[in-house]
């Protein structure tokens, strides 16, 4: 394997590349790097975004995680081949964002949790209480929610409906706004932050 491949958790760019290079040459050594430095990053970046989901259990962090690992690898590693350190992002940054986007697509795809709805999980509203005075904040909640939503743009309004009411996949949302699938991962995290930012404002 390359010697400047090192087992040092601080990287460099040289060393992300050389990494890479190795990966990508299905060097037994290398992944066996690769799983000891950036597996429990990538599943406690899983887990940050699942955690606040109850039916989200430790299996299903691992199973994320293997899915993301398969994905990587698929076709030829054509996905780690994408990996352009000239964009400005160490490997430990690109592969952590492919794991969050990979939980929350988990979290879009998953009909286990009964009854939820998407735009309040987005917006972190949900109510654990039971009861009529947890269906009465539910639905003031959501009421709120559609208040937010009227105050965004009428392209942020067709996105938020696309993506976190009708629940299309990534792809079918870019296709849908003739947008890349990165756009579409960017503009969930504005539109998110933007719905939260409105809904605190007429709750407080």
């Amino acid at each position: 394997m390359n010697a400047t491949v090192r087992t040092s958790n601080a990287t460099s760019t040289e060393e992300d590349i050389a990494l890479v290079a190795q990966l990508v040459r299905s060097n037994g050594q290398a992944w066996k790097l690769f799983q000891e430095r950036y597996e429990k990053l990538l599943c406690r970046s899983i887990a940050r975004v699942t955690r606040k989901f109850h039916f989200v259990n430790e299996e299903d962090v691992r199973d994320i995680y293997a899915n993301l690992m398969m994905a990587i690898v698929g076709s030829d590693y054509q996905k780690l081949r994408t990996f352009d350190p000239s964009r400005g992002r160490k490997l430990s940054s690109w592969l952590t964002m492919l794991a969050i986007n990979s939980a929350h697509d988990f979290l879009r795809a998953s009909k286990r949790h009964a009854g939820r709805q998407s735009i309040d999980e987005v917006g972190d509203l949900r109510c654990e209480r039971n009861g009529a005075e947890s269906s009465i904040i539910q639905n003031q909640h959501a009421y709120l929610v559609d208040i937010a939503l009227s105050e965004l743009s009428p392209r942020d309004q067709k996105f938020a409906d696309l993506y976190f009411r009708q629940e299309l996949s990534v792809e079918d949302v870019a296709r849908e706004l003739s947008i890349d699938v990165t756009t579409v991962y960017t503009k969930r995290h504005k539109v998110q932050a933007r719905l939260e930012t409105l809904v605190h404002s007429k709750v407080a």
